[in-house]
């Protein structure tokens, strides 16, 4: 298996490491829907991308957005809101738990909280690391961490848009929660895969925004 067929499967080995019930990783008892989540964001020209793909296939989503990105484009998140999708917290500047202490990680967190609208309560980690101190300090502040079912290495420039597809395809079902980033860096496979996923999926699963 190569390192992104790895990183696929990497969150059934995260839940081990973990030992936290608490993480979540898919939706059980879902029925047919599908959980799309944008990583990264907002951007000026993918965001406005993603939801006009997203609204042509009638999809919601949920975007776990970096504060200092807020910070630039308010008015996206905005119309993220009032197009029926999700937000969620993942730091102010894409904050690596492994390499930041607990204080500078949690004000992190709290930091991008505010920018937040009101009742905002999911949180994804950068790169699915988190010591287990900084979790605990974060689902105290009432956050639900969010990992992930499928993640479909759009931001690796060294595989294909069709590679990053096929990562996808072979892992979607009932209850997943499917990883792409909204940046530059993953512009090119991102567009590939989530407009071949909905064309192709739309008729089979419903792709909802993560609530809860």
């Amino acid at each position: 298996m190569d390192f992104c067929g790895f990183v696929a499967d990497s969150m059934k080995w995260a839940k081990l490491y973990y030992h936290n019930p608490d993480f979540i990783y898919h939706l059980n008892g879902t029925k047919d829907k599908v959980f799309l989540t944008f990583d990264d964001g907002p951007t000026a020209r993918n965001t406005e991308w993603i939801l006009k793909t997203l609204d042509k296939y009638k999809a919601k989503a949920s975007f776990f957005m970096i504060g200092n990105n807020i910070m630039q484009h308010p008015s996206l998140v905005r119309e993220i809101v009032q197009q029926g999708h999700s937000v969620g917290n993942h730091t102010f500047n894409h904050d690596k738990g492994f390499r930041t202490g607990l204080m500078t990680y949690v004000q992190s967190v709290r930091k991008t909280q505010e920018l937040l609208p009101e009742g905002s309560n999911l949180f994804r980690p950068p790169y699915g690391r988190i010591r287990l101190k900084q979790a605990r300090s974060i689902q105290q502040m009432g956050l639900k961490i969010v990992l992930w079912s499928v993640i479909s290495c759009d931001y690796e420039v060294r595989i294909s848009p069709m590679r990053c597809y096929n990562l996808v395809h072979r892992r979607i079902g009932k209850g997943k929660i499917i990883v792409f980033h909204d940046s530059l860096k993953a512009e090119k496979n991102m567009r590939y895969v989530l407009e071949r996923v909905l064309d192709e999926y739309s008729e089979k699963y419903k792709f909802e925004a993560i609530r809860l």
